[in-house]
């Protein structure tokens, strides 16, 4: 091969027409735009078609060049129509937040500017320290607490777990392996807990049976004295407890367990607390829940998403520790060749690899940093309240429908509840009646529900953290779940 005669020919993945490029740019901005000030008048979720999952399924490998603009229509035609609904005013399926259009700008600037943060002396290290001075003071941490910015709680808790492991065994597990600690180590949460927590023993390798789920109370709280004589159980075992798990926001019901029972237990078994709080630590921000979320920072570690109660795109979680000795011991590791110098690029900030499984990893915090700054954090308080009062006057409207049943009182924003026909039907028939009525509620485009078994009972569930969402939403829910009930009752009967 001729390497001369190749580099007369030099090429680039820039655009030939910058131009051209821009004008595209400026339509698919205008067209974003156009499709979420109109977003209500849309179904919430519409299937993708058979022709349209064997365009993006059935396309050959691209081998040339097609032009941007084409790519473009491939999107139009095939991925913008089938968008996922978590952007609707009626989404209330799993906790997805919303987006707002700010962080779509900020999108636009994270990708152009394509920083990694993980080392280095530029603008972008020092955005990402400040949002996490800004979460520390925001959710009651200390000013030498650390925190990282980590694709969502789901990695969060794994870090926070690594961490509280490390401290537990003096780092012989990080250094030597299991095989060298020669004790079982446990972990506890309650049966309300997420399943992240036992995705996390099993990636560390302590094992999914090393996650001790305790049984609740009537008010799905972890059973605090059932959790103590666990505890106890273990250590008789010569098992080692060394973290436990409380929740704030339960998947289900969104329960929150008792933080300051919890905290006492913790400090007199010499354990790790680590706060769950994937959406429900922006609670505290709602006066309504203030009092009850004030003992949050007791923790040593707290988890959250900023992509479900603040809206952001996803990928952009948190975890806050309260000892920063603690956190950095666990990642800390300085190869040569990411020494940091004195001066130059390699200078700066502690780099962020040191608290983090990653080691390169993209600008995450520009979109927080954008939405604190233009919203505020009363505003963001405002909206949780908002979405929490909305989910009252649900449980309200449920409550005031003798076709309806309410299955757990309403403690947030979270509702469970189902249709009941007057007609006696078999549990069974009601399970399924009630399947049907969230899939129908999808397939029609008139909401997006979960579900939850409670007590073996299927339940249409509400997690409501949209800031698109008004009370008449909720209003057209409860007349869509009865219309479907009444139409499918007699197939389950």
């Amino acid at each position: 091969m001729n390497y001369k005669e190749l580099l007369k020919y030099e090429k680039s993945f820039d655009p030939k027409d910058w131009d051209e490029m821009e004008d595209l740019a400026h339509k698919m901005v205008k067209d974003m735009f156009a499709l979420l000030k109109d977003i209500r008048n849309q179904p919430v979720w519409t299937q993708p078609t058979d022709d349209s999952k064997g365009a993006i399924l059935g396309e050959a490998l691209p081998i040339e060049p097609k032009n941007l603009n084409k790519v473009y229509q491939d999107i139009k035609e095939n991925l913008t129509p089938y968008y996922k609904g978590n952007i609707h005013p009626k989404f209330w399926s799993w906790v997805q937040g919303t987006g707002t259009v700010s962080s779509i700008l900020s999108e636009i600037l994270v990708a152009g500017l394509n920083p990694d943060v993980c080392t280095g002396d530029h603008g972008a290290m020092y955005i990402e320290k400040q949002v996490i001075d800004w979460l520390k003071k925001m959710m009651g941490f200390p000013n030498n607490a650390s925190g990282i910015l980590v694709s969502g709680t789901s990695t969060a808790n794994l870090t926070a777990l690594l961490i509280a492991r490390d401290k537990a065994t003096n780092q012989v597990v990080r250094k030597q392996g299991m095989l060298e600690y020669n004790s079982r180590l446990i972990i506890y949460t309650s049966t309300e807990a997420h399943s992240c927590v036992i995705k996390a023993a099993d990636i560390m390798g302590l094992g999914i049976n090393s996650v001790t789920l305790v049984d609740t109370t009537s008010e799905f709280q972890i059973d605090v004295q059932k959790l103590e004589q666990a505890i106890i159980e273990d250590r008789k075992k010569g098992n080692v407890p060394f973290c436990i798990v409380a929740n704030v926001g339960t998947v289900n019901t969104g329960a929150i367990d008792p933080l300051d029972e919890i905290s006492k237990i913790c400090k007199r078994e010499g354990l790790w607390m680590h706060v769950d709080g994937a959406f429900g630590a922006f609670a505290k921000f709602a006066p309504s829940h203030k009092k009850m979320l004030k003992s949050m920072n007791a923790a040593d570690s707290l988890a959250f998403d900023t992509h479900k109660w603040m809206s952001l795109p996803f990928g952009t979680g948190c975890l806050l520790v309260k000892n920063k000795h603690h956190h950095r011991n666990a990642f800390a590791i300085q190869p040569d060749y990411l020494q940091v110098h004195a001066r130059g690029l390699a200078s700066g900030p502690d780099p962020i690899f040191n608290y983090s499984i990653e080691m390169t990893r993209g600008f995450r915090a520009l979109k927080i940093w954008m939405m604190l700054k233009e919203q505020g954090l009363n505003k963001i308080g405002e909206i949780v309240q908002q979405n929490i009062a909305q989910s009252y006057y649900l449980g309200e409207l449920v409550d005031d429908e003798e076709l309806l049943e309410l299955v757990t009182p309403v403690t947030m924003n979270i509702v469970c509840f189902r249709f009941v026909p007057q007609e006696k039907m078999s549990e069974e028939g009601l399970n399924k009646l009630n399947r049907e009525i969230v899939v129908e509620l999808q397939e029609f485009g008139c909401a997006v529900t979960s579900h939850v078994y409670i007590e073996n009972k299927y339940c249409i569930r509400i997690a409501n953290v949209n800031h698109r969402t008004v009370k008449e939403d909720f209003e057209d829910l409860v007349k869509d779940v009865i219309r479907i009930g009444n139409t499918t009752k007699n197939i389950f009967k």
